[in-house]
């Protein structure tokens, strides 16, 4: 019996999704903002094939505007083989720009959406890289108090990892230097003086904002090199900026978390500076050696084009970023991607998903379902082996007459977690909630 058992586990095992980790000394390249087509623009330019493409959804948005989001997901990953996705999910915030919907998020009230995405996600044959609250602690806390944010997170966790994403991976994104309200680096601008002389005293530590390790498959930041919004930083400020970024990046090594950078982008400089922009991917490169740092999430746009971001009151700071355009950037971009490092789009990334991805163990799902699962089928199986021994014994019931006892425990346990049984009572009309 013991035997059996283990076989059917280990089974059951090799069958689950693969995770999605990437290896010690490799680093994803994925170009966005938004949707596959920055991808595809990069790669017509470049040769080079991005591993992944990026967007954007807000929980609170429309059905319409999840429904388009979702399905252009899903079609660049049915019409760019192997292309994995990176979702910045936003909570609401001042960046967005939008209120914030976070404590709404918490309890419960956008779990229709969270659905909705898991469903999408979990038929898609790529990792999808999934940033709840993405820019955390942005101002010092965008999305509120760091209790409520870590709540929300999780919660976003808990509804897809119930749904049965198991090719989901989180990503806990900080905005890295750039204006964190109560720290330093703030005033890495200008001369950056303040910000200097400041060093080394009271900071805000992401670990206020963890989610837990459970909750987090890798560590995210934005990095931009430079502060906003007085143009272009002193040199000295654009180190205090830097050292800031590797304080943090440090922290989250400590915690032994798995390091990306999750929004870069060459700010006020863009791609059209030469030499200076060159220094920009230089020390991008750099910041990824130092660190190990698994995926480069690279901005490629021309951020003028219109909308938030080419908003006068930025003062430059979002300049025309096309990396794969200009001559001198993009060729630095290609020497670079022919270093064994890469993943991109190719014979290299079949090679490192073939090899490094391992089945997502169970034990990341939620404790609440986990247990409940547990203890429902520990009850069938109860319950199956006392049939068998009253009919031996000739004293038992049929079996029409026990079934229904089987079927209530086991919805009561569906119910906690979110499965197809409690999906399939739920209200038809049920929706996620817009602005």
């Amino acid at each position: 019996m013991r035997a059996a058992l283990l076989s059917l586990l280990l089974v059951l095992a090799l069958a689950a999704p693969a995770a999605a980790d990437v290896p010690a000394g490799r680093t994803l390249l994925v170009i966005g903002q938004s949707g596959v087509e920055r991808a595809d623009a990069f790669e017509q330019a470049t040769g080079v094939k991005p591993a992944g493409a990026m967007w954007y959804l807000g929980v609170y948005e429309d059905d319409a505007t999840v429904g388009r989001t979702l399905e252009q997901i899903e079609q660049a990953v049915a019409s760019h083989p192997g292309l994995v996705v990176n979702l910045g999910l936003s909570f609401g915030s001042a960046s967005t720009p939008s209120p914030p919907y976070t404590p709404a998020v918490a309890t419960g009230s956008y779990d229709a959406m969270l659905r909705r995405l898991a469903a999408v996600a979990k038929r898609l044959p790529v990792p999808v890289y999934v940033r709840p609250g993405y820019e955390f602690d942005l101002l010092g806390g965008q999305y509120g108090p760091p209790e409520v944010y870590k709540a929300a997170y999780r919660r976003v966790v808990d509804v897809m990892r119930d749904e049965g994403a198991d090719n989901a991976r989180f990503v806990w994104h900080s905005a890295g230097a750039f204006w964190r309200g109560a720290d330093p680096s703030l005033f890495a601008t200008g001369s950056g003086t303040v910000a200097h002389n400041a060093r080394g005293g009271p900071a805000l530590p992401i670990a206020a904002f963890y989610p837990g390790r459970e909750y987090v498959d890798a560590f995210g930041i934005s990095y931009w090199q430079d502060s906003c919004c007085n143009g272009r930083s002193s040199q000295r400020a654009r180190d205090e900026y830097e050292h800031r970024t590797r304080e943090l990046l440090t922290e989250a090594q400590a915690m032994g978390l798995e390091l990306h950078i999750s929004e870069s982008t060459p700010a006020y400089i863009g791609a059209d500076s030469g030499a200076e922009s060159v220094d920009w991917l230089d020390r991008t490169f750099r910041l990824i050696d130092d660190f190990d740092i698994r995926m480069l999430s690279l901005i490629s746009i021309d951020w003028r084009e219109g909308g938030f971001f080419a908003a006068p009151f930025w003062n430059g700071y979002w300049p025309d970023a096309r990396i794969h355009h200009f001559p001198d950037t993009r060729a630095r971009v290609v020497a670079e991607m022919n270093r064994d490092r890469w993943i991109t789009r190719s014979a290299k990334m079949g090679a490192w998903q073939s090899k490094d991805q391992r089945p997502r163990s169970s034990k990341r799902r939620s404790t609440r379902c986990t247990r409940s699962r547990r203890t429902s089928r520990a009850r069938r199986a109860g319950s199956r082996r006392s049939s068998a021994r009253r009919r031996s014994s000739g004293t038992g019931t049929s079996r029409s007459s026990s079934r229904p006892r089987r079927t209530r425990r086991s919805g009561r346990s569906s119910r906690r977690c979110g499965s197809a049984t409690s999906r399939r009572t739920a209200s038809p009309g049920a929706r996620s909630r817009g602005t």
